[in-house]
């Protein structure tokens, strides 16, 4: 036991799609697990299994069918009353995207517009 009798955190774990990463993360980090995931779910870990997922921005790399199945999945992992710390890029980003979109002559109205109706704002080819 931990001191104040609350029981020892476990070792993290951590997944990704980049095996290289992956493989980088564990020979530097060797107080962590580490996997190559999939890119769809499932995980391999059963249900309630976390007590804390934090994701880093990784949902500003996926469409709205992803977002929802790893959502779904996030749920299914994570007990009852667990936290979720999930970042992504927003308005400032947007933002910057616009301004760099009109910098150069482009028009990020339909951007803003696309954005506004659904709530996301998904680009299949991003190359800014």
């Amino acid at each position: 036991m931990a001191p104040g009798g609350r029981a020892a955190l476990g070792a993290p774990h951590a997944v990704d799609i980049d095996a290289d990463a992956i493989a980088w993360a564990a020979d530097h980090l060797p107080w962590a697990r580490f996997q190559v995931g999939p890119t769809w779910p499932p995980l391999p870990y059963p249900d309630g299994y976390f007590d804390l997922v934090v994701n880093h921005s990784v949902f500003s790399h996926l469409d709205a069918r992803y977002q929802d199945a790893w959502l779904q999945e996030l749920r299914r992992v994570t007990r009852p009353g667990a936290y979720l710390l999930l970042s992504f890029h927003g308005d400032h980003a947007f933002d910057r995207m616009c301004e760099s979109t009109e910098a150069v002559g482009g028009n990020a109205e339909p951007h803003r517009h696309s954005r506004a109706a659904s709530g996301i704002l998904f680009f299949e080819d991003d190359l800014w």
